[in-house]
């Protein structure tokens, strides 16, 4: 099955507004510049999963409800 990065980058963007959290905030607390952020947001077609799973962790999320959150949505 494939998964569209727009779709994962929502998502993650979605979870980043839900947990309050700023562009900036999430920048401080994992290293990655706001710019990769903002790239990953739009279009995470070249997401690390390294770097998926040190933004799920901060955003208190888990890898497997994640996608299967995705995968859910991706068949509506």
């Amino acid at each position: 099955m494939y998964i569209d990065g727009k779709l994962i980058g929502n998502k993650l963007k979605s979870l980043r507004i839900k947990n309050c959290l700023s562009i900036d905030d999430v920048s401080k607390k994992t290293g990655l510049t706001k710019m990769r952020i903002l790239r990953y947001e739009n279009d995470s077609s070249n997401l690390g999963l390294e770097t998926l799973e040190k933004l799920l962790i901060l955003y208190g999320e888990n890898i497997f409800s994640f996608f299967d959150n995705i995968r859910e949505y991706n068949h509506i």
